[in-house]
């Protein structure tokens, strides 16, 4: 075995404590994270010993705890500022626009809103409010139920709490409680992706599906928009379908993946069996 694999188990076992503190609500002990790891816990110690000296990790001697470091946030600044999302996503939305001829779009999910990170206009088709640093909330938008409906209820109760926070856009507001909230996203959970039928913009309408990191927390979420009233339900599912395919090449590329669960029917669409779109009158 030559030096490089030698070193391997070791860096991602170091690469497993990290996440492992990253996935908890708070500090941990060495015990807990050899017990959850399958570890050593002498390797543990050792691991963690590291980590600290190079200020990854924290350690709460009276608690006998260990939690994430400075250097751990300075990396997710880095991340925030690389933009990596934004880098990665951009060509497959636009591919997304040459296989649909529609409008497509890329978002996060900042605190109740979504802001839009990379999005690609089609030939002959309408601007539309999806635009690069523009921020709509969540819960009027195909990204943001997408989001929304891979979260726990009590993460989307602890961000709709208090008066104002269901905006209207147009008359055509479906959600203006929790209660229609989860009732919304409960539907997004049976038919497998976001949709919005006029609810941002006249005559436009989105489908979205999310990517979910391997914590299971939703990073973005991958659009398709289009003129409502040209797509039939047939075709609304393979727009869908092909969202999601996007939504799991991004997956791959930055290290995340996609929950399992979307209909057959949605799944299962291609390119070459979505129904043709009606044609422009």
């Amino acid at each position: 075995m030559d030096s490089q694999s030698s070193r391997a188990p070791a860096a991602r076992h170091t690469l497993q404590v990290l996440s492992h503190l990253a996935s908890r609500r708070g500090p941990v002990g060495a015990a807990a994270i050899s017990q959850a790891l399958g570890l050593p816990r002498s390797s543990v110690y050792q691991l963690l010993a590291v980590l600290r000296e190079e200020g990854f990790v924290v350690h709460f001697p009276e608690e006998r705890l260990f939690g994430l470091g400075v250097r751990a946030a300075e990396l997710a600044f880095a991340y925030n500022r690389q933009d990596p999302l934004a880098r990665v996503g951009k060509p497959i939305i636009e591919r997304l626009v040459d296989t649909t001829r529609e409008n497509a779009q890329l978002a996060i999910l900042d605190g109740r809103d979504i802001y839009y990170v990379a999005t690609e206009r089609a030939p002959h088709r309408p601007s539309i409010v999806a635009r690069v640093g523009v921020r709509l909330p969540s819960h009027a938008t195909a990204s943001g139920l997408a989001m929304l409906a891979a979260m726990s209820r009590d993460q989307v109760d602890a961000l709709f709490t208090g008066k104002g926070v269901f905006p209207s856009l147009t008359d055509r507001q479906v959600v203006e409680n929790r209660r229609q909230l989860h009732e919304e996203l409960d539907r997004t959970r049976a038919r497998g992706y976001g949709v919005e039928i006029e609810l941002v913009e006249e005559h436009i309408a989105t489908v979205a599906c999310p990517v979910i990191d391997h914590l299971g927390t939703p990073v973005a979420a991958v659009g398709i928009s289009y003129l409502s009233w040209r797509i039939d339900a047939a075709q609304e599912e393979a727009y869908a379908a092909l969202a999601r395919t996007a939504a799991e090449e991004l997956g791959r590329r930055i290290g995340a993946g996609i929950p399992a669960g979307v209909p057959d029917a949605v799944s299962a669409a291609t390119p070459e069996t979505m129904p043709e779109a009606q044609p422009d009158t």
